[in-house]
């Protein structure tokens, strides 16, 4: 049986010998290189977009007017997003290199999260919001939510 040592040396190679399931950072730590989600979490995310086939899970582009008829770049599409209430989740700054965790620090903060103390429930019928990870502003993500 290998060493600690040896065993996260073969974790940060991978069975390719240069990718593994850990990475480590220049501060000595060790970030995941993979995301483990609960999986009734990731069906109900992915329902979203079942009515859009080709798509991605996740919304990326700009705010238009809803009468907007100008060009539309190959690829994307204009979309009106439902009128929502979101809960916003920010976190410190971080290093570039560590917005894996960044971003793991406020999914774990969501979880943890009960919006019923402020008189409202998770709105499933909406999407998550997921702004660019930026380290010195903090990663941050908006949760929908509707009063109860």
């Amino acid at each position: 049986m290998p060493y600690i040592e040896e065993e996260l040396e073969i974790q940060c190679q991978g069975e390719n010998g240069n990718y593994g399931t850990l990475r480590k950072l220049e501060n000595g730590k060790y970030i995941a290189n993979i995301l483990l989600v609960d999986y009734d979490e990731y069906e109900a995310a992915n329902k979203i977009y079942e009515q859009q086939p080709n798509t991605s899970q996740y919304v990326q582009g700009v705010e238009v007017p809803v009468d907007y008829s100008g060009e539309i770049p190959e690829g994307f599409d204009v979309i009106e997003l439902p009128k929502s209430k979101y809960l916003m989740f920010q976190g410190e700054p971080f290093a570039e290199e560590d917005y894996c965790i960044a971003i793991e620090e406020i999914w774990n903060a969501e979880k943890k999260y009960d919006p019923s103390v402020l008189g409202y429930d998770w709105d499933d019928s909406n999407p998550k919001i997921q702004l660019e990870p930026i380290g010195e502003r903090g990663y941050i993500e908006l949760l929908p939510s509707k009063e109860k």
